[in-house]
């Protein structure tokens, strides 16, 4: 919310494809995508601009370090479902 060309509050112009998240904007040019590693889910709520790829983290041990990888990211242009899919080879989709 509050990035322009994004606020309609409406699921048909989001994409959910595991690990993928996207949503485009209100003038089919511009999208936003975000995909993490061992994403347990994707989702959204249809009421609201959000969207959501929610990484799994591993069990830990107090004082331990661990990692995911991930990325956030904006895409303009008209071949969006190649972009989904080098984001799935590259998260593990």
């Amino acid at each position: 919310k509050g990035v322009r060309g994004f606020n309609e509050q409406s699921g048909d112009k989001k994409r959910l494809d595991s690990p993928v998240a996207a949503i485009h904007s209100e003038d089919n040019k511009r999208w936003i995508l975000k995909a993490f590693d061992h994403c347990g889910r994707v989702w959204e709520n249809p009421r609201c601009p959000c969207m959501h790829s929610d990484p799994v983290f591993p069990d830990t041990q107090p004082g331990e370090t661990v990692r995911v990888h991930g990325r956030v990211w904006f895409y303009e242009g008209d071949q969006i479902d190649q972009e989904i899919e080098k984001a799935k080879a590259r998260f593990g989709g």
